[in-house]
């Protein structure tokens, strides 16, 4: 905010946010979960989904903010038994975010989203309010230097021994639908490789001048 008016640059596009919403969230797994919760008989929560992602009319952060608070709800007193919980939290959540960025309000947009990304939603969807975010601190000091850097971690393998039928899937970078159908809707265990390789995160958080040069507002004044 600069001179009592909103300074936001994602105020011209936040209807490519929502189209992103709809078509890579909603599209892929917010109708089935709308049925499935029609289904368990949450009528009022599907309702307000549909509201939320903009399928239809009404006062979007109400309902949004309805939503979430109805799954949070049942998540505390008996559990979310499906994924259909979570998938309806996270698109609410996005869409409380695009309603917080539309007025101004970043702070509460960022809460929104670091609850998406611990839910686990789909990179290509949060990452253009990261990308945001990073630029709202763009104003930082550039050109300060140091030779810090977190040294490397080494796994060393430690040889057990498993039952057969105990024994956890490994799948390497596998298809979105193979993943939903055998393994997320199933609740079943698996360990996910090869996924992250391509991260960024790998090569930036390894050195201390990153951080300074972009976060540097919410480091500690001594480093240990």
């Amino acid at each position: 905010v600069h001179g009592g008016q909103q300074n936001n640059p994602l105020q011209p596009t936040l209807h490519i946010f929502l189209a992103r919403i709809l078509t890579q969230l909603f599209d892929v797994s917010g109708r089935d979960t709308c049925d499935e919760l029609q289904t368990l008989g949450h009528k009022n929560i599907v309702d307000d989904l549909l509201i939320a992602v903009g399928i239809v009319r009404g006062d979007v952060m109400s309902a949004a903010t309805r939503a979430s608070e109805a799954v949070w709800g049942h998540g505390k007193e008996k559990g979310w038994d499906t994924p259909a919980w979570k998938e309806c939290f996270i698109l609410c959540q996005l869409s409380r975010a695009i309603e917080f960025l539309r007025s101004g309000s970043t702070a509460d947009a960022i809460k929104c989203i670091d609850l998406v990304m611990i839910l686990g939603a789909p990179e290509d969807v949060t990452y253009p309010f990261v990308e945001y975010f990073e630029s709202s601190v763009s104003n930082l000091p550039r050109h300060v230097e140091h030779s810090l850097k977190f040294p490397p971690i080494e796994l060393k393998a430690i040889a057990i021994e498993i039952a057969a039928d105990r024994m956890i899937d490994r799948i390497h970078c596998p298809d979105i639908a193979v993943f939903r159908n055998d393994y997320y809707k199933k609740n079943k265990r698996v360990v996910v490789t090869g996924t992250t390789t391509s991260w960024t995160a790998l090569s930036k958080w390894s050195d201390m001048n990153w951080f300074i040069s972009s976060v540097s507002d919410l480091l500690s004044s001594r480093i240990y």
